[in-house]
C-alpha cells in the first residue's frame, strides 16, 4: 500500500500580469510529491519560480492552474499545517525574542497559554538561544536572528516547514554554521522541509532529494536523489556521492559540470 504524500503538487502553473499587461509565466506544469519527514531542496536559475512555488504552497499567492494537496486535503484546508521561514528573519524590533517566537500564537489565540510559553522556551533552548529570550532582535547577530525565525515557524508545530533561501543574507561562515544547525534541528524534529536555495552544495548537503528547475517558466528539469549517509558533517562534502550529485545538478542547470568554478556554500 502506497502512503499518501504529505505534500503534492499536481500540474501546478502560475502566471501573472506585468505592468504592460503582458502575461508572465512563473511556473509551468510542476508536479511533485513529498513524503513525511523528507528534506527536499529546490535549486535553479534566478527567476525560475522557486520562491513562487513556496508561496503557492503557503497560500500567499493564488494558483493559476493545477492543485496542491496537503496530507491529502486541498491546500487551503491544510495551510495550518505549514510554517514558513523567509530569507530575512523579519523579527519585530520592539518585541523580545521570546515574544517574536510567540507572535503566531498571539495572532491565532490572542494570548499565549503557559504551555505556549514553555514551548517557546524549549525551542529557544534547542537552537542555543535560551539565554536570549529577553533580548531584542537588534541585540543579536544575523545567524541568531534566523534561529529565532525558525523557532517562530516551529512554535505551532507545523507538519511542513517551507524555507525560502533562509541563509542567503548571511556571511559565508555563518551560512555554513546555520546549515549544520538546521541539520541538527531536522534530526531532532523530523519535520518535512522544502528548502529553496541558490547554492548547489548547500542543497546537496542538506537534502534527501534536490529538485532542479529550468529557467522561467519554471519546470522540473531533474530530481536528484542524494545518496549520502546521515547524520551529515563537513566530511560529507568530501564524499564521492556528494561530488556526483553536485556535478549532475550543474550539468542539468548549466550544461556542464562546473568543475572550473565550483562554488562554496
Amino acid at each position: 500500500m502506497v502512503s499518501t504524500p504529505i505534500l503534492a503538487l499536481d500540474a501546478v502553473s502560475q502566471a501573472y500580469l506585468s505592468r504592460d499587461g503582458s502575461e508572465v509565466r512563473a511556473l509551468d506544469d510542476v508536479s511533485l510529491d513529498v513524503s513525511v519527514g523528507e528534506f527536499v531542496a529546490i535549486v535553479g536559475p534566478s527567476g525560475c519560480g522557486k520562491s513562487t512555488a513556496l508561496r503557492l504552497i503557503a497560500g500567499l499567492d493564488p494558483i493559476t492552474r493545477g492543485a496542491i494537496r496537503i496530507a491529502g486535503r486541498p491546500g487551503a484546508e491544510g495551510r495550518d499545517r505549514v510554517g514558513m521561514v523567509f530569507q530575512k528573519a523579519t523579527l519585530l524590533h520592539w518585541l523580545t525574542i521570546e515574544k517574536n517566537v510567540l507572535l503566531p500564537v498571539r495572532v491565532r489565540k490572542g494570548r499565549p497559554e503557559a504551555a505556549d510559553v514553555a514551548a517557546a522556551k524549549a525551542l529557544l533552548d534547542m537552537v542555543g538561544l535560551g539565554q536570549f529570550g529577553g533580548k531584542h532582535p537588534q541585540e543579536l547577530s544575523g545567524g541568531m536572528q534566523q534561529r529565532a525565525a525558525i523557532c517562530r515557524a516551529l512554535i505551532q508545530d507545523p507538519d511542513i516547514l517551507l524555507m525560502d533561501e533562509p541563509f542567503g543574507a548571511l556571511d559565508a561562515m555563518t551560512r555554513e554554521e546555520m546549515c549544520f544547525e538546521l541539520l541538527r534541528i531536522w534530526e531532532a524534529r523530523r519535520k518535512t522541509i522544502v528548502f529553496v536555495t541558490h547554492s548547489i552544495p548547500e542543497a546537496v548537503l542538506l537534502s534527501d532529494r534536490v529538485v532542479v528547475m529550468t529557467p522561467r517558466p519554471g519546470r522540473i528539469a531533474d530530481i536528484v536523489p542524494i545518496d549520502l549517509p546521515r547524520p551529515r558533517s563537513v566530511a560529507s562534502m568530501h564524499d564521492r556521492a556528494f561530488q556526483t550529485a553536485t556535478d549532475r545538478i550543474r550539468r542539468s542547470i548549466y550544461g556542464h559540470d562546473g568543475t572550473a568554478d565550483r562554488p562554496t556554500l
